[in-house]
């Protein structure tokens, strides 16, 4: 017999007289009975809660800030670390009180074991362990459930905070103070320690002094310890105030009151067992409230609504303005499930309350309100209290429980009912949410800082034992540390880059990091040099223009800062009313390498220098400038970026000490299990800057010849002829046109399809780089049959590795248009329309969104085309199949559709003659046909199709040395040879 579930909630009646009584050879379920079967039941799902904490714990460590954390932890493990002291900032040292420098070296001591996938288990296992001590704080004598539903939903509310900082072991340590503080008085069997215990009166609190010192040492929220203390004491003492009765469970005598007092001050006194002693309790978290924290949201107000959303109260309207939301379908207002669950967790712990006023505890209450205040004043103070509201919401029911099943011997069978429904119900849920962790999301839209990773559907990240870093931040710091530029350098961003430089590049500083107590004072000049640098505008010439650079200079002479380092996703707003909104918004890097300043020599001519050079690192992502005002610029000018150099001469620079990475092939349940998407090579950023900066300097210099033909033509010299406005043709001053910057994309794109083989996006970038290519060298000579072969192979290798994306088949329908191969432009132009709808796009709409893309305007020529195009190629196509029938001669066929100009058709038929010959080699038209289709087949792109031809053992006999030798190196070319 299956025995039913009860949740034991509702009221349980004794059954009516008038009931008929059950059949014989069906007896009814006992209480005792029932409650034994659930109390089975029970056990399952706090085993499933378990597991849910586990998985919820188990994503990839994202936070940049651990790199400063393992250096740390490396330099005191290796004796360099001094206590007080900042390594990592050179502006004027100011005390650093790190509280949290036992975690630091923990965590490293467990990277250098176990790397990123040591420190997910870390806090996997930390979670668990938290897990399963909240389930000890409990009534035995009550229905586990009510313990299991609160303890679910506060590690769900919990899961979306427990990053790797010091920050989460004050979790786990809070979670265990609460959970020694309830602990009911029990005898140690152990004589020491039970001689110990007995000066708490056999209470566990023994042990919190050790804990706060510990604690004092591992985080700056270390006084969270000695609050709850604090806040039992009093809750214990004002029980009899409020409700005039002390609980038998839980409520203090006089010597345990005493006990706990003396706890409270030993584990003050505990706290000061530090490097700093005293000095840290004389200091705010860091993240919670700072000058410098303000300065950072009045700066870029766009933070207040993205990574720094959870400083603000989770009851402010702008809370609920995530710059996600509107990209995100699956978190609603842009929260995640674990920031939405925060409401019910608080909704859930007043009602208990409410349910449970007759016996309430006010200790209970004094945490609840102390820790929700915590956490309704910011959000990133939810997992202090879930790891409070948790077992106190659950202790509430239970008592709820108790006193309403007080002297109950039967069972009614609604309750019954609900309680096989509720149990059911809290089941799907954890499995349900288990499955959820492994669910990975992604997003076109977004990308995060050169890593994409898996978005989970609970909190922030889906499940993967990883730590994922930042190719371009990493190498950059490398390339630092193998120069040793002279001077300091000063990094536009605060929050990643430092924090990389720290761990990769050991010894170089950096002006502000991510840590507010120390930066408070340096902060406001922080950004008015940042904001200062963001205002060059290159385009303006006047006075105004340059006055912004003696706003930084003098900071940057104060500092002795040579270099800048600037991230290429950091742009700036300017007007434009040419775009949509009004507004372009143009990055950083790309104004300071076109800035300039007037100088006078010393002859008294004015002339116009560049302020920045960037230095030979390029990956499009990340850039070193060299400021040519600094007195170390003769030595940085050595390190230039020179495309010239770089493309036609020997490499003069040695690379980073530790060489590409990510080109091993790595399995895809390896992939899966650390939490990654797959990662597009670097190298498609920085063969895409070399393009686009290659074509904004082509772009400034023909601006700055026509404004200075103006000049000419409209300001006579004073020695000129009367009459005549020029004394000679003006002399434009133009960069000479280079293919170097095109030659270097076209290695990066080559990198980066050697890196990723079989990722789309490699060919279709080394496609634009070839095009880019072919149209600078067709200024200056003939066009070259090698890059139309290029040109036309990349492309369509692209389009074979992803056919179900729509704008790829319109680039090829737009080259093979260009060729003049109308069948092929229209089948791809029809395959793109197929593509759009396989992704819900209807055709209209599908039309619309490509108005609306300025990005695909060079398109235009197809679409004004095809129309016309489609009739003529549908007309072609009737007539080739008319006559098709009346032959069977494949030969036939080709020379028809060549004649109609129908290559799709041509090359089937070519296809079908070259076959013939591996059973008739003396076939009249074989050595036509392999000349013909292998022509065909660098013309439309089919490279693999070419090259297999190509192989073959007879196509050098037929088609003879010079034609086979031609058409050998265009393929091989085109193959990146």
């Amino acid at each position: 017999m299956v025995k039913a579930l009860s949740p034991d909630l509702g009221a349980m009646t004794e059954p009516k007289a008038a009931r008929e009584p059950e059949a014989k050879d069906k007896p009814a379920l006992t209480l005792a009975e029932l409650e034994a079967t659930n109390r089975q039941h029970d056990w399952i799902l706090a085993g499933l809660t378990v597991l849910l904490a586990f998985l919820l714990a188990s994503f990839p460590v994202l936070n940049s800030d651990i790199w400063l954390q393992l250096r740390t932890g490396q330099m005191i493990t290796s004796g360099e670390f001094g206590f007080g002291v900042d390594p990592y900032t050179y502006v004027a040292p100011e005390l650093w009180v790190h509280t949290a420098w036992l975690w630091d070296v923990l965590v490293y001591g467990v990277y250098s074991l176990g790397g990123g996938p040591g420190l997910v288990l870390l806090r996997g296992l930390l979670v668990l362990g938290l897990a399963v001590l909240l389930f000890q704080m409990r009534r035995p004598e009550v229905s586990l459930f009510p313990i299991v539903l609160s303890l679910a939903l506060a590690f769900v509310v919990m899961s979306g905070r427990i990053f790797l900082r010091s920050e989460f072991i004050s979790v786990i340590f809070m979670g265990l103070t609460l959970y020694l503080l309830w602990r009911p008085a029990a005898r140690s069997h152990l004589p020491l320690l039970g001689k110990a215990m007995s000066w708490t009166q056999h209470r566990a609190w023994v042990f919190l002094p050790v804990l706060f010192a510990l604690w004092a040492n591992c985080d700056h929220w270390f006084f969270l310890g000695p609050a709850l203390v604090l806040l039992f004491l009093v809750g214990d003492v004002m029980q009899g105030v409020f409700t005039g009765w002390t609980p038998r469970e839980e409520g203090l005598d006089a010597a345990e009151r005493k006990s706990l007092g003396l706890v409270f001050i030993v584990g003050l006194l505990a706290c000061c067992l530090n490097p700093y002693t005293v000095r840290i309790f004389f200091q705010w978290p860091g993240d919670s409230s700072s000058e410098a924290l303000d300065l950072v949201l009045l700066n870029q107000p766009a933070l207040r609504t993205g990574v720094m959303r959870p400083l603000l109260s989770p009851f402010s309207p702008d809370y609920f303005q995530s710059s996600l939301r509107d990209v995100m379908w699956w978190r609603p207002l842009g929260l995640t499930l674990a920031e939405w669950a925060y409401y019910p967790l608080a909704a859930l712990g007043l009602i208990s309350f409410a349910l449970s006023w007759r016996e309430v505890k006010v200790w209970r209450l004094f945490v609840w309100g102390a820790f929700f205040a915590l956490s309704a004043w910011q959000a990133r103070n939810a997992a202090f209290f879930a790891v409070a509201a948790g077992p106190i919401m659950g202790l509430n029911f239970q008592d709820w429980l108790a006193l309403r099943t007080a002297g109950r011997t039967t069972y009614s069978r609604p309750g019954l009912v609900v309680g096989q429904l509720g149990r059911i119900l809290v089941l799907g849920s954890l499995i349900a949410l288990c499955f959820l962790m492994t669910v990975r999301m992604s997003s076109a839209s977004l990308r995060f800082r050169g890593r994409d990773t898996a978005l989970g559907l609970i909190h922030t990240r889906a499940l993967g034992w990883s730590m994922l870093e930042d190719p371009s931040l990493q190498r950059s710091s490398e390339q630092l540390l193998q120069w040793q530029l002279p001077g300091n350098g000063f990094s536009l961003e605060w929050r990643e880059q430092p924090s990389y430089q720290a761990y990769f590049a050991p010894g170089q500083k950096t002006f502000m990091d991510s840590r507010f107590l120390v930066h408070g004072k340096r902060a406001a000049e922080f950004y008015a040099i940042a904001n200062a640098l963001k205002e060059t505008n290159p385009g303006r010439l006047d006075k105004r223009a340059t006055h912004h650079h003696y706003q930084w200079q003098d900071a940057f002479r104060k500092h002795d800062i040579s270099h800048l380092i600037v991230r290429g996703d950091a742009d700036v707003a300017r007007p434009d009313p040419s775009v949509p909104g009004g507004t372009r918004y143009v990055p950083v890097v790309d104004l300071l390498l076109f800035d300039e300043i007037e100088t006078t020599d010393p002859t008294g001519n004015r002339e116009r220098k560049k302020v920045w050079d960037m230095l030979g690192y390029v990956d499009g992502r990340t850039f070193i400038l060299a400021w040519t005002g600094s007195p170390h610029y003769e030595r940085l000018k050595a390190l230039r970026f020179e495309p010239e150099k770089e493309a036609f001469h020997e490499p003069t620079r040695v690379p980073p000490p530790n060489g590409p990475r990510g080109t091993e092939m790595v399995s895809p349940l390896v992939t899966w299990l650390a939490g990654e998407l797959d990662r597009p090579p670097t190298a498609i950023d920085e063969a895409n800057w070399l393009l686009e900066n290659s074509a904004r300097t082509y772009g400034m210099s023909q601006r700055q010849a026509i404004i200075a033909s103006f000049q000419l033509l409209n300001v006579a010299p004073a020695n000129s002829m009367p009459g005549v406005g020029i004394v000679s043709p003006p002399l434009l001053i133009m960069e000479p046109l280079s293919v170097a910057p095109h030659q270097l994309a076209i290695r990066a794109a080559r990198r980066a399809i050697a890196e990723r083989p079989d990722y789309y996006g490699a060919y279709h970038q080394l496609f634009q780089a070839y095009a880019d290519a072919y149209g600078m060298e067709r200024e200056i000579s003939p066009p070259i049959a090698v890059r139309e072969a290029q040109i036309a192979a990349a492309l369509r290798e692209a389009v074979r590795l992803r056919p179900q994306e729509p704008l790829l088949q319109l680039e090829l329908a737009l080259l093979y248009l260009r060729k003049g191969l109308s069948d092929l432009a229209v089948k791809h132009f029809e395959d793109a329309f197929r593509a759009a709808e396989s992704l819900g796009l209807e055709r209209k709409s599908f039309m619309e969104t490509l108005q609306r893309m300025p990005e695909v305007a060079h398109l235009q020529p197809l679409f004004m085309a095809i129309g016309q195009e489609q009739q003529v190629v549908a007309n072609r196509r009737a007539s080739f199949n008319a006559r098709a029938v009346l032959t069977s001669d494949p030969g036939e066929k080709a020379r028809y559709a060549m004649q109609l100009q129908l290559t799709d058709e041509a090359r089937q038929a070519m296809e079908a003659v070259v076959a013939q010959l591996q059973l008739k080699p003396q076939l009249q038209t074989g050595d036509l046909a392999i000349h013909q289709l292998l022509d065909l087949y660098l013309q439309i792109g089919y490279l693999p199709e070419a090259l297999r031809l190509l192989s073959r053992p007879d196509t050098p006999g037929r088609l003879g040395p010079a034609a086979f030798h031609q058409r050998a190196a265009l393929a091989r070319a085109a193959a990146g040879d």
